[in-house]
């Protein structure tokens, strides 16, 4: 095990420093015709890529995208396991915002020295780089929302410990989000005797079925592994990457080597009302730490301070942890301010807020409750709201102070019919 970390870390360093691959192959690790790296090629839009230095561009070891479907939030805490230059750490620092957190663990010193030198370019502020390994982690229980990783866990000789360690600093319902090598059938043990080909991201490349048998042993559900690309090379090639690669091994690796989107989701446990919590109306003296907490989910404060006596506030150990305000007109009103604290998402928390809200414009008498939303269109969808026309809002709806700080352009109207 300490032979493989070994070598992994060495090569890691020799690459970033030459600019090359993790095989020291200025042209890739696998490269296809015309120079292209068959992994590595093709794995960012150029939408993503303009944002990036040139320099930068050219210092991705990774096989996927982990950031574009990991549901990144304003204000989440994420971590990315063996970050490298830091691209997909400043990807999920872009989309956190400064109310977010990202930090980025790498064992290779050369790598951490060149990724610090890349956030400091991007003026990216909200980004720490952790030196340690994925099978142990440096960071407290619970503290994460999101853990992404781009072709790194196959590196590591110790896979179920890097998904228990995951799951330990997953908050309950954070997200894993993995781009990485596998195994689309079991592969012999020649294979994983080339040294060679566990820094090129093929030996140590699990096998799709341990995977899932892996992750969920260490507790998480929802789990989904989805090959995106199939990697065919010849018996010359492999050996060209890989010198160490057994001659008959090479034959098991083409054609089921893939690179695949892998993401699970640590169970969540809700919060009870009376017992963990508390919901009340808001007072007076709650203005401030409503407005802080809507500022750190990126939403507007713009007539709270006018409509505050219509606000829930849901309570944990003195701190207010969520909010749902309410304006009513007429028979219609407008629900606002949905918003939980990092600790209380995913714990059921904003749903009750939101019932509870629904309960009093039902008892106000309003027949209608309309929304705008930017972000959560399908979690209200679940509550029963449908998608509207904003020009259907009631006049007095639609002149609500709470309106002027959402984007007409990417915002959603939202209607719930009450009976």
């Amino acid at each position: 095990m300490e032979e493989i970390r070994k070598i992994v870390e060495q090569k890691y360093a020799e690459a970033i420093r030459k600019g090359s691959c993790c095989c020291g192959s200025p042209s890739g690790c696998c490269s296809a015709p015309g120079g292209k790296d068959a992994v590595t090629a093709g794995i960012y839009g150029e939408e993503v890529l303009e944002k990036l230095p040139e320099e930068m561009r050219q210092q991705t070891f990774g096989c996927g995208s982990p950031t574009s479907r990991a549901g990144i939030h304003p204000g989440d805490v994420v971590l990315d396991l063996g970050s490298g230059a830091g691209i997909d750490t400043f990807l999920a620092s872009e989309m956190t915002g400064p109310a977010g957190r990202v930090y980025g663990l790498d064992m290779t010193e050369a790598m951490l020295e060149t990724a610090r030198k890349n956030a400091e370019r991007l003026q990216a502020g909200n980004i720490t780089f952790l030196k340690g390994t994925i099978e142990s982690i440096p960071l407290p229980d619970e503290s994460v929302d999101v853990i992404l990783s781009n072709c790194v866990v196959n590196l590591s000789p110790d896979k179920p410990a890097v998904f228990r360690e995951a799951f330990r600093v997953l908050r309950p319902g954070g997200r894993l989000s993995i781009s990485d090598m596998v195994f689309l059938a079991p592969v012999s043990g020649s294979v994983r005797k080339s040294l060679d080909a566990w820094a090129g991201c093929v030996a140590g490349a699990a096998f799709v079925g341990d995977l899932v048998d892996f992750l969920s042993e260490a507790g998480f559900e929802e789990v989904r592994i989805v090959p995106e690309r199939v990697f065919h090379f010849s018996r010359e090639e492999l050996s060209r990457m890989f010198p160490d690669l057994p001659a008959e091994a090479a034959g098991e690796v083409s054609g089921a080597l893939a690179s695949a989107a892998i993401t699970a989701r640590r169970p969540a446990q809700p919060w009870v009302e009376g017992t963990d919590y508390s919901i009340r109306t808001a007072r007076p003296e709650d203005l401030g730490q409503v407005e802080e907490l809507l500022l750190e989910c990126g939403l507007p404060v713009q007539g709270v301070r006018e409509h505050l006596e219509s606000f829930l506030v849901g309570e944990r150990e003195g701190k207010i942890i969520g909010t749902a305000g309410l304006e009513t007109a007429g028979d219609s009103a407008l629900l606002r301010s949905v918003a939980t604290a990092v600790p209380a998402r995913k714990r059921r928390v904003a749903e009750t807020l939101v019932r509870r809200a629904l309960d009093r414009a039902a008892e106000s008498g309003a027949r209608s409750v309309f929304l705008l939303t930017e972000t959560a269109s399908g979690w209200f969808a679940r509550m029963g709201f449908v998608p509207v026309s904003r020009d259907g809002l009631p006049g007095a709806i639609r002149s609500s102070s709470a309106l002027e700080g959402i984007c007409p352009a990417s915002s959603t109207c939202m209607k719930l019919e009450l009976r």
